[in-house]
């Protein structure tokens, strides 16, 4: 796979599609509610906040929702008890899985998840069978053409040299930029502060090798992917396989 980029794009078009349907609305309200429960509702000493806000910030997500959400994080208003949930599993192909959800029912969640891993004739493993082999990092992807002029492989090389990034590389419409996850908000201010635009900013878990797949078992680890994503308790879907360029250029 040429870019990690390519399935938070995937994530990102879904979750446009999603918006119309009011299932987004729900994921980001959950989002919200975990990362003000961890570690308050100030987003400037809590950066997982500040990441959720600026993401239901991009998908218009209204702001009593937000507030809500806050609220019933820091435990102002009461409700539904939420559960972060984590699944580790296999894919087709031997390809590794992490599942992040966000639950008030643990049971059908799980439930969920197993039924669509033996649907694509893989299984949940224990806890640290797969994980092992991701770390979290930032993404920043900076796209091909700034101010309608074309951006260079060295340019973006050099600045991400500068700002101290663990890894840049090209993709189809622009570069990658890898940052320490402590490294991620700063390193977003700085490319911003020099004038680039940023396509994508997440922070996500990036495996460490990835494994190629191809063939009809590359469409079936990408179906699985798209139908985890579809469950609404799921909140991030990661993978270590490498799949072929034409099955996110084909996807809607």
């Amino acid at each position: 796979m040429s870019g990690h980029s390519k399935w938070a794009n995937i994530k990102y078009r879904k979750a446009a599609v999603d918006a119309r349907k009011g299932l987004v609305f729900s994921k980001l309200s959950r989002a919200i509610l975990i990362a003000a429960r961890r570690g308050g509702r100030d987003p400037e000493v809590n950066f997982d906040l500040k990441t959720a806000l600026t993401k239901a910030r991009e998908f218009g997500l209204p702001k009593e929702n937000i507030q809500r959400a806050i609220a019933r994080g820091v435990g102002e208003v009461d409700g539904v008890l939420m559960e972060e949930l984590v699944y580790e599993g296999y894919g087709p192909g031997g390809s590794g899985f992490i599942v992040e959800a966000v639950s008030e029912n643990r049971n059908r969640t799980t439930s969920d998840v197993r039924h669509l891993f033996s649907k694509f004739k893989g299984a949940l493993g224990t806890a640290g069978s797969v994980s092992w082999k991701f770390k979290k990092k930032g993404l920043l992807v900076v796209p091909s053409n700034r101010a309608g002029k074309s951006v260079s492989e060295d340019e973006v090389l050099d600045l991400a040299a500068q700002i101290g990034a663990d890894d840049m590389k090209a993709v189809r419409d622009g570069f990658e930029i890898v940052t320490p996850l402590e490294e991620f908000s700063r390193s977003r201010m700085e490319i911003e502060k020099k004038g680039y635009p940023i396509q994508l900013a997440e922070l996500t878990l990036i495996a460490a090798v990835q494994v190629p797949i191809g063939g009809e078992t590359a469409r079936q680890v990408f179906d699985l992917v798209l139908e985890l994503q579809d469950l609404e308790d799921v909140q991030n879907v990661t993978t270590d396989a490498d799949l072929p360029d034409e099955l996110f250029s084909q996807a809607a």
